[in-house]
C-alpha cells in the first residue's frame, strides 16, 4: 500500500466518528487495500458521508467487494455493524473499470438509493500543479502519453499546491492532528525541483500515476486524464524526458 493511503487510513481510523470526508483519491489503491479502508466504514460510530476514490487502481472486483460491504445494511445481524450508514457521496471515476462496474453498483441503488456514485473521470478541486511545456521523441514522457500543453494536476499523491503565503503554511503546520498533518505533507507539491525530482529518483523503474487536464473538442473544454509513467533512464537526458513549468500560483 502506498504511504499516502496508509496516512490516510490511520487518520480515519482514529477519526471515524468525527470525519465526514475521506480523500483517497490518487493514492495507488488497489483492490486488495480494501478491507482496511471497510473495517474503518464498519466502525459503530462511523460519520462518513462522502468517500473519494478516484483515479486509484481499483478494478470490477473491488468496486463488487465494495458495493457487497455498504449492502450489508440490510443483515447486520449477520455482518456485525453496518457499513457507512451516513454515507451519500462515492467518487469512482478514473479507475480501471468496466461497465460491468456500472451493474454492480445498480445493486448499491437498489439497497441505497441515497448514495450518490460518481463515475466521471474528474478529480474534485483540482488545481494545476505545473505544466508540460515539451515532450522529447522517446523518452519516458511520450510513452506514457504526456502531450505539450498538458497540465498536471496530481503527480503520485501531489495534488495540492504548496501555500503561498507564510500565514497560510503555519496553518497547514499547526492544524489538525499529527496523522492529518503528515497526510497533508504527503499531499502538497512545492517546485519542480523540490517535489519532482526526488519523486522520480525514488521511482525509477516504477510506475507513478499522473493526472493531467487536457484540452479536448478543439480547445472548446477539457478532460482529466489519467496515465502510467515510469521513470527510468533512456537515450536522452534526465528520467522523464520532458519540461515542466510551474503552474501559476493563485494570488
Amino acid at each position: 500500500m502506498s504511504i499516502v493511503a496508509q496516512a490516510a487510513l490511520a487518520d480515519f481510523t482514529e477519526r471515524a466518528a468525527e470525519l465526514p470526508a475521506v480523500q483517497l483519491h490518487c493514492a495507488a489503491l488497489c483492490d486488495e487495500h480494501l478491507p482496511g479502508l471497510l473495517t474503518a466504514m464498519h466502525h459503530s460510530q462511523c460519520m462518513l458521508r462522502e468517500l473519494d476514490l478516484s483515479f486509484n487502481r481499483l478494478t470490477d472486483a473491488g468496486v463488487e467487494t465494495l458495493v457487497e460491504a455498504l449492502c450489508r445494511k440490510i443483515n447486520t445481524g449477520s455482518f456485525g455493524e453496518p457499513c457507512a450508514l451516513e454515507l451519500t457521496k462515492l467518487r469512482l471515476g478514473g479507475n480501471e473499470l468496466t461497465p460491468l462496474a456500472t451493474e454492480t453498483v445498480g445493486r448499491l441503488a437498489s439497497v441505497r438509493p441515497e448514495v450518490c456514485v460518481d463515475f466521471e473521470p474528474r478529480l474534485a478541486d483540482a488545481t494545476p500543479l505545473c505544466n508540460v511545456e515539451a515532450v522529447h521523441p522517446g523518452s519516458p514522457a511520450e510513452r506514457a502519453g504526456l502531450l505539450p500543453g498538458d497540465k498536471i494536476i496530481a503527480l503520485g499523491p501531489m495534488t495540492i499546491p504548496e501555500a503561498t503565503t507564510e500565514q497560510g503554511r503555519m496553518r497547514q503546520r499547526a492544524g489538525g492532528t499529527a496523522k492529518e498533518r503528515e497526510l497533508k505533507q504527503l499531499r502538497v507539491f512545492r517546485t519542480v525541483v523540490d517535489s519532482v525530482v526526488p519523486l522520480l529518483q525514488s521511482h525509477v523503474g516504477k510506475l507513478v500515476d499522473v493526472v493531467v487536464t487536457r484540452a479536448t473538442g478543439g480547445g472548446s473544454g477539457e478532460s482529466h486524464v489519467k496515465l502510467a509513467l515510469t521513470p527510468q533512464k533512456w537515450a536522452g537526458s534526465g528520467l522523464l524526458g520532458c519540461r515542466l513549468l510551474e503552474a501559476v500560483k493563485p494570488e
